[in-house]
């Protein structure tokens, strides 16, 4: 009897280890494995938009209602894996920006390219410009009805309103037959002196023209565009659209604002020759800054000053060169970044040693020079 149990207690125990036995994980599993990624919620609590990455192909983006519970999902994918090119180590990767509207009534967010067409044009050698590019998706969320932008560099919605959305388009693409160094407006253009860059500022770095901008009404669709613009800001109040130009007619560049659902042309906080950037607010979004080099736009490397805009006056007054309360040697440097105290009483920028410059025949004969010494060795 007792070895009849035996034998039958070691059978239930040899099927139960048959049944509960696992495989070994292996990559394919991986592959299958999905992330939640940039989880936001509407301002009325009613909605959660997240991210849904596999590791490898693409996923989706989730709206839930988590009033009815319905989730709606889109096409959405993680950034695709960055490489190390000849300029240096590959980029930080960027994740989905997924925002509401201040009234809950839409959400948008950031689409990048689907895996396959990426994966084609890297078979096909296409360069940096050809690529895909990424895509912004706008949901109205009570309809469910969404409507898909391609080509969309960045793009942001007024934290404290509601009823606006201003988009960065990219570049457009250099047409096929154009010819090796031709850019379409808004593209960029090689430095063709092949200058260097030092370590105070932009000396020799390529040309970099603006696209156009977009300021799009959520609630009908209609738009207004501003073209070569190189960055922007919609103020978090949405009373104002700041935004710098860097068109191939330099004269028409500058810094200039305007108005959410007026026709009205933009004001000039700043303007001409040179170029404008790092437009920053501070904590109250009551006052501005940013760099321009417009007074000795020719100057290399670039000499810039920071100007202040306060939103209440018509322009933005200088505050600061390289000759006001700097080391000797010293200037203001536009790799720096720009940054207001808490109080916006203080205002903190880098400053570096410019690099002399360098003329182009003195590069070339210097470069020769060193070609006919190690021909002698």
């Amino acid at each position: 009897m007792f070895s009849r149990s035996f034998s039958l207690t070691c059978l239930l125990v040899a099927v139960s280890f048959a049944q509960t036995a696992k495989r070994p994980l292996n990559h394919k599993d991986y592959d299958g494995w999905r992330t939640m990624a940039g989880q936001h919620l509407s301002a009325d609590g009613k909605f959660l938009a997240y991210a849904m990455f596999p590791e490898e192909v693409d996923g989706e983006l989730v709206v839930r209602n988590l009033v009815t519970g319905k989730d709606s999902h889109f096409p959405a994918r993680p950034q695709p894996a960055a490489t190390t090119t000849e300029e240096g180590p590959p980029p930080e990767p960027r994740a989905t920006t997924i925002a509401f509207s201040s009234d809950s009534r839409f959400v948008a967010f950031s689409v990048f390219p689907p895996k396959a067409d990426t994966d084609k044009a890297r078979k096909e050698k296409k360069t940096a410009e050809q690529m895909p590019k990424d895509s912004i998706t706008i949901v109205e969320l009570s309809s469910g009805k969404s409507a898909t932008v391609e080509r969309v560099k960045r793009f942001a919605m007024p934290e404290k309103a509601a009823g606006y959305l201003a988009y960065q388009k990219e570049a457009p693409e250099k047409p096929a037959n154009a010819p090796d160094g031709a850019k379409p407006p808004g593209g960029e253009v090689k430095d063709q002196q092949g200058g260097r860059r030092g370590r105070g500022g932009a000396a020799g770095r390529e040309p970099e023209f603006g696209a156009d901008l977009i300021l799009r009404s959520l609630a009908d669709g209609a738009e207004r565009t501003f073209t070569d613009v190189a960055e922007f800001h919609l103020t978090d109040d949405g009373k104002q659209l700041v935004y710098a130009v860097a068109a191939h007619d330099t004269a028409n560049n500058g810094v200039f604002v305007a108005t959410p659902g007026s026709n009205d042309a933009p004001t000039t906080v700043l303007d001409g020759k040179g170029k404008y950037s790092k437009l920053t607010f501070d904590e109250n979004q009551a006052q501005m800054v940013f760099l321009s080099d417009r007074d000795e736009a020719g100057a290399k490397p670039p000499k810039w000053k920071i100007y202040r805009w306060d939103r209440k006056a018509p322009a933005a007054e200088m505050v600061s060169n390289a000759a006001a309360g700097l080391e000797k040697g010293f200037a203001i440097s536009d790799n720096g970044t720009l940054t207001f105290s808490h109080d916006g009483a203080r205002l903190y920028f880098g400053v570096a040693i410019p690099a002399p410059e360098v003329k182009t025949d003195d590069a070339a004969d210097a470069c020769t020079e060193e070609l006919q010494g190690g021909g002698q060795q």
